[in-house]
């Protein structure tokens, strides 16, 4: 099932004003960096307000925003280490973090779960600043279907016979897929990136092939042949891509 912490935060109010004073001097050390980057100590100060934040969020056990708070210091730790890079991409997506965390909280006071699939594209952004594998919604929802269908078991056995693959191209495909789809929903090089996924699939079609997950990846390139010929142009890009439910098109 999915993960998700059931804890409350009622009595912690007081965090989300927290939150909002570390992080709103992390984004201005942030901001004075980006005027001049001459000057690595203001880096110094917005880290040190990160691990703060990070600090805050671990005694309350919110770990949807622990998590997020990671890896807002793992990429920042690129630019102290004057990594080569983009730094304004860098900077742009740290302070989105920024933004969105004290967001998350007072949404988690409201009364909604911690559930670790609602931040899973915000750290997918600042992973994949530092070229870090991107979290895969599949590690978050993981169903056992056994008790619902017995021949889950048997198609379980038989996946089990495909370790001989390459898991090291699988993980690359993996990697080249996710840049590749991040990529078009900003609608980054839309053409190129199209290309790409399409390969992917096709590859893990031919990979997969005479297996019981061959048919996942023929319907995978089917769907994204007839998505990319405009035969599905009426449904947003972003609510096909992002896995949001799709609403049937008016006739």
């Amino acid at each position: 099932m999915t993960i998700k912490m059931t804890h409350s935060l009622r009595g912690l109010e007081w965090l989300v004003e927290e939150l909002d004073t570390s992080l709103g001097l992390a984004r201005e050390a942030l901001l004075a960096y980006r005027t001049d980057s001459d000057d690595p100590s203001q880096l110094s100060f917005a880290h040190g307000y990160l691990h703060q934040v990070k600090g805050s969020l671990t005694m309350a056990q919110c770990y949807g925003g622990v998590l997020l708070a990671q890896e807002m210091e793992a990429a920042l730790n690129i630019l102290l280490e004057a990594s080569p890079g983009n730094v304004l991409e860098t900077c742009a997506v740290l302070e989105q973090s920024m933004v969105a965390l004290p967001a998350y909280i007072r949404d988690l006071l409201s009364g909604r779960d911690d559930t670790l699939a609602q931040l899973i594209q915000q750290i997918n952004e600042l992973r994949a600043i530092r070229s870090a594998p991107l979290i895969s919604s599949c590690a978050l929802f993981m169903p056992s279907m056994v008790m619902f269908d017995p021949r889950a078991e048997a198609v379980s056995a038989s996946l089990q016979s495909l370790a001989r693959v390459d898991k090291e191209t699988l993980g690359k495909l993996q990697k080249v897929y996710q840049y590749a789809l991040l990529a078009y929903l900003k609608q980054r090089e839309a053409e190129k990136n199209q290309q790409k996924i399409a390969a992917v699939l096709q590859r893990l079609q031919s990979t997969f092939k005479n297996s019981p997950l061959e048919i996942l990846w023929r319907v995978a390139v089917f769907f994204l042949a007839l998505y990319w010929l405009k035969i599905l142009h009426k449904v947003p890009q972003p609510a096909i891509c992002s896995g949001s439910s799709i609403k049937p098109c008016d006739s």
